[in-house]
């Protein structure tokens, strides 16, 4: 009688959970792993099948989080052979002109082609390097190296490098620093980084004549400092705001400056902040044109 009872209530529940549990597996057009059923008739080997269960839906919540990854991978993959594919046939072209002309062409115009092949290459360049970046920063191997910093010094370097750049828009670089010799702790290669692609992406969306401050703010009663970069330019679609550091988006309404871009430029600084321990934030000033803004930490 013992032993009937103990294969009723324990012996046959176990071995329909084991029969379960060793049919386990994604299904052909689905991934997933389906939800074992508990027997009623042990509430141990019950309570066993709910751990299961448990571990079933961490395991297929995995597997949807690595589909999306992938999808987003495919598409940024589109996207990229896209954004690529245009100076590479333009390179090509320009080549093909040269070498099946070379005779017919006019000194002018074969500096003309070169001058051409010359940009298209520098595009790639960028286009590549870019790509590095981006998959070096999601390696997870990236390491810090904190020094303390004048930040007025580096805001007045950076004016210094881009001054010509804006020239070329009559664009008006300022830095607006409340302390200039407040000192901020922070890996100085990866803030210049930072700054430098807003800048360039400042300067990219902002009109002639227009306004690009560098600005930095003392917070009361903290050991932080906010940093803001504020240009005049077309500003940000609010709709587009939530997807502006997605490695796939493109500015619906961005002014271009008749060169491609890859896009990049704001997912790797989004990066390298987090990397730095702080975080972007962006928002379209009141008047006009758009504020990026992040805190960095006082030495």
């Amino acid at each position: 009688m013992i032993l009937l009872v103990s294969f009723r209530f324990i012996v046959a529940p176990l071995q329909d959970l084991g029969e379960q549990v060793s049919q386990l597996k994604p299904g052909k057009s689905n991934l997933s792993l389906v939800q074992l059923k508990t027997s009623g008739r042990s509430k141990e080997v019950d309570k066993l099948t709910l751990s299961f269960n448990q571990l079933i839906t961490q395991v297929n919540q995995q597997v949807e989080k690595l589909k999306q990854v992938d999808a987003e991978r495919r598409e940024l993959f589109e996207h990229l052979s896209h954004d690529l594919r245009t100076p590479l046939a333009s390179l090509h072209g320009f080549l093909e002109t040269i070498d099946i002309q070379q005779n017919a062409l006019s000194s002018e115009d074969r500096s003309t082609y070169i001058q051409r092949c010359l940009k298209n290459a520098r595009q790639l360049k960028r286009f590549v390097d870019q790509i590095f970046e981006l998959a070096n920063l999601e390696s997870g191997q990236v390491t810090t190296n904190l020094e303390p910093l004048p930040i007025a010094e580096l805001l007045y370097d950076l004016v210094e490098k881009f001054d010509y750049v804006a020239s070329q828009k009559q664009l008006s670089l300022k830095v607006d620093v409340a302390n200039e010799k407040v000192q901020i702790v922070t890996d100085i290669a990866k803030l210049e980084r930072v700054l430098s692609n807003l800048i360039e992406n400042a300067i990219r969306h902002t009109p002639n004549h227009g306004e690009i401050t560098l600005k930095v703010l003392d917070q009361e009663q903290s050991d932080q400092v906010l940093v803001e970069i504020r240009d005049t330019g077309s500003g940000i679609p609010e709709e587009d705001i939530p997807h502006l550091f997605d490695p796939r988006y493109r500015g619906s309404k961005a002014m271009e400056d008749g060169e491609r871009h890859i896009g990049l430029g704001l997912t790797i600084t989004q990066k390298l902040l987090n990397i730095i321990g702080s975080e972007i934030k962006v928002s379209n000033n009141p008047d006009v044109g758009a504020k990026f803004s992040f805190y960095l930490p006082v030495s």
